[in-house]
């Protein structure tokens, strides 16, 4: 699998901006590549939800190898439990090099993070995070939050290697 997509200073975004009164019954859009082999350099893949729509989920998917090098890759929500999950998976490896990815829900869960290969994954100078902060307009009032942090999966099939890096959700 010699084929390669390049996502060089590259932004793939989706926006959710749009008020509903029954947003539980919205399809949120969503963000899907498969390649036989991907790199991103300095590029960004977003899924954002604005107002009450819910966020989008991202999915990178390649059959070889994946580098993610000075990228982000982020879906992030402003309101309640609508919020996206990220799944990176490589079948042979998978790297994330200055990058990060992180979900973000303002009053309620988060979106969970999984990263899988068949072989190995390393993680160098990387944050992987997901986060819930108290809702916009809220700060000096005590509510509970809806939700968890969202949960984070690495699966690696050979070896995983963390230099410089993190994993943490938070609430």
């Amino acid at each position: 699998i010699n084929q390669w997509l390049w996502l060089n200073f590259a932004t793939i975004s989706i926006v959710n901006d749009i008020a509903s009164l029954h947003p539980e019954t919205m399809t949120p859009g969503y963000i899907k590549i498969t390649a036989p082999n991907i790199m991103a350099y300095n590029s960004r893949i977003l899924a954002e939800a604005l107002i009450n729509a819910p966020a989008g989920a991202i999915t990178v998917d390649s059959l070889g190898e994946m580098v993610i090098e000075n990228s982000v890759i982020s879906s992030e929500t402003v309101f309640g439990s609508h919020f996206g999950n990220i799944a990176l998976t490589s079948h042979n490896a998978l790297l994330l090099n200055g990058s990060t990815v992180n979900t973000l829900s303002l009053g309620g869960a988060g979106g969970a993070i999984l990263i899988a290969s068949d072989g190995s994954i390393e993680l160098s100078d990387s944050f992987v995070n997901t986060t819930v902060l108290p809702p916009i307009g809220n700060s000096d009032v005590l509510i509970p939050l809806n939700g968890d942090g969202g949960a984070i999966t690495v699966q690696a099939g050979k070896w995983l290697s963390l230099i410089h890096s993190s994993l943490a959700t938070s609430v």
